[in-house]
């Protein structure tokens, strides 16, 4: 079984992603991650990463699509995975079959547009990675 979340930034693709990787144990392929950790290794892909990400702007497709495919290639997975974050564009869909990826469940996931808004504006990403909102780190504090 091969699933593909899609929806806005915000929408808790990640968080849904995790309770789908649990229940089914499948591996999730987040394309955020990959990008940052990509970032954090300082590689001149990295820093060009850096760059485009910065300008406000999305990586381009034939560039996601071929750094998706290195990391599948890499960890040796096609089967039990979850892609999160990818595809995000009709290029990006059609390349799948050029990564060789069998897709069984495509998942929407959609939420209010003042709901993404508040998520976002709300995000912390802290140095390990780890994505956090900042209403849930007062709760924690005030425990």
């Amino acid at each position: 079984m091969n699933i593909v979340l899609f929806g806005a930034p915000g929408v808790g693709k990640g968080t849904q992603a995790k309770f789908i990787s649990k229940k089914y144990n499948i591996k999730i392929i987040s394309t955020g991650n990959i990008l940052r950790n990509e970032i954090n290794k300082n590689t001149i892909l990295g820093k060009n990463i850096s760059n485009v990400i910065n300008s406000g702007k999305l990586i381009n497709d034939k560039l996601i699509t071929k750094i998706i495919k290195k990391y599948i290639l890499k960890k040796n997975i096609k089967n039990r995975i979850l892609l999160d974050g990818f595809p995000r564009t009709i290029n990006q869909a059609y390349s799948i079959d050029n990564i060789g990826l069998n897709i069984t469940c495509v998942l929407e996931l959609i939420a209010p547009h003042n709901t993404l808004i508040e998520r976002i504006i709300g995000r912390r990403i802290d140095l390990s990675g780890k994505i956090y909102h900042i209403k849930n780190i007062k709760k924690k504090i005030k425990k």
